[in-house]
This record gives structure tokens, C-alpha cells and sequence, in this order.
């Protein structure tokens, strides 16, 4: 095998696959990189036996970047909906005591009040 022209003789084979996989341009031509990255690395694990291949091997290499990337991007928007979830709670949170710290000052302040005064002022409330 030509570790020289591996590039030149697949790429556009392997880029069209990862497209059907992406259905995106921009990310088969980054895992297409990748790809080929990945299979100069372990050129030596390739055996020309005759059982597969070599654009096999490549688009199994193709395949299991393009699974490392849906699984990387998986968790960016577990991680951002994590996130978001938080900040929610947070708000939720800082709501209810503020809501809280009124009715607090609310009783406080009635408590201040004459007898008749907090007799009235619970009338209204019920």
C-alpha cells in the first residue's frame, strides 16, 4: 500500500460517505481529515489478505470518527441542556425567596398593627 496516494485515491470516496452520513459539507470534510489521520496512524493494522478491502477498512475507520463525533456532540447538548436546567432552577430559586422575604416583611408589618387593625386586615385576606 502507497501511504503517499491513500489520499489522493480515496478521498473523495470517503467525503461522499461521510456526507451521506452528516448530510452536512462542512463536518464530512472535517471527519474526512480525520479519517485519514486516523488510518496513516494505523496503516500497519491493515493486512492485504484479500478477506477486505482497503476502502472498506477506510470507511470503517470513517465510520467509528463520524460515531466519535455524534457521541461528542451528544454531550455538549446534554451538558448545555444540564446547564440551562440549572440556571432555571436558579431563577426558580432566587423567585421563591424574594416571594418569600415579602411575605415575611407583609406579617412582620401586621404584626405592627393594632388589634383591630390585623382583625380587619385578616378579614380582607380570607
Amino acid at each position: 500500500m502507497d501511504k503517499d496516494n491513500i489520499y489522493q485515491d480515496y478521498a473523495d470516496f470517503i467525503f461522499r460517505y461521510l456526507l451521506t452520513l452528516t448530510n452536512d459539507e462542512h463536518a464530512a470534510e472535517e471527519l474526512t481529515q480525520e479519517t485519514f489521520y486516523q488510518a496513516i496512524k494505523s496503516i500497519d493494522n491493515f493486512h492485504d489478505n484479500g478477506k477486505a478491502k482497503f476502502s472498506t477498512w477506510l470507511c470503517a475507520i470513517a465510520k467509528n470518527v463520524w460515531l466519535q463525533e455524534v457521541n461528542r456532540t451528544k454531550k455538549k447538548h446534554q451538558l448545555v441542556n444540564s446547564l440551562s436546567d440549572e440556571s432555571t432552577l436558579f431563577y426558580n430559586l432566587e423567585e421563591e425567596y424574594f416571594r418569600n422575604e415579602d411575605k415575611i416583611n407583609f406579617f412582620k408589618k401586621a404584626h405592627q398593627l393594632s388589634e383591630t387593625k390585623r382583625e380587619i386586615l385578616s378579614q380582607v385576606i380570607r
